[in-house]
């Protein structure tokens, strides 16, 4: 925020907060008080720094392996980016990791990348997902019309390494022997066994 933090003044009281802000202090109040520039942190470090980035001047979030925000409402991580997403202007989440057809999946991702995009989830389900007894997540009716829905729409992108022009290549399957002690492998493998009954 800018604010010049008195040394003296935060030794005396024991601050380690800036009182216009409230972020922690860099040594002790002797810098003035200042959010970095990139903050990288894993999902399971987000939900603790939701409050702070949520009221922070931040402009952009970027989701990398964005699949693991499909829990949705249920989970915490979500709760958190979806927190953080309704507050800055540009967001940004990538995947190679298919939703596997499921459009409540599918929802909670681009709800964190798109808030409000496609409505309520209620609304979403009702019109791009077909009813299932057997999912907890409702499957996609159509996943290539709503694929090409969120191309047409800008808001998915999907190239694959063909699409670029790269060369694909089929796995190439390397055998490597390793010698091994039978005899200690079977001793291990009995006491293992034992051990397995015993418990």
């Amino acid at each position: 925020c800018g604010t010049d933090i008195d040394l003296s003044y935060d030794l005396k009281f024991g601050r380690r907060s800036c009182p216009t802000c409230n972020h922690r202090l860099l040594n002790n109040g002797s810098l003035p008080c200042r959010m970095a520039d990139v903050y990288i942190m894993s999902y399971s470090k987000l939900q603790t720094w939701a409050d702070k980035l949520s009221r922070s001047p931040i402009q952009s979030v970027f989701y990398d392996e964005a699949h693991h925000l499909r829990g949705g409402k249920k989970t915490q991580r979500w709760l958190a980016a979806h927190r953080i997403s309704k507050r800055v202007p540009y967001r940004l989440g990538s995947t190679a990791t298919p939703f596997t057809n499921l459009g409540g999946e599918a929802y909670n991702v681009l709800e964190c990348v798109t808030p409000g995009r496609f409505g309520t989830e209620e609304q979403f389900q009702g019109t791009w997902c077909s009813y299932s007894a057997t999912t907890k997540s409702p499957p996609l009716r159509d996943p290539h019309a709503f694929g090409r829905y969120c191309e047409q729409q800008g808001i998915m992108l999907r190239r694959t390494a063909k699409d670029l022009g790269l060369p694909v290549h089929d796995c190439e399957i390397i055998y490597q022997t390793v010698d091994a002690d039978l005899e200690k492998i079977a001793d291990d493998s009995s006491r293992a066994a034992e051990l397995a009954r015993r418990i």
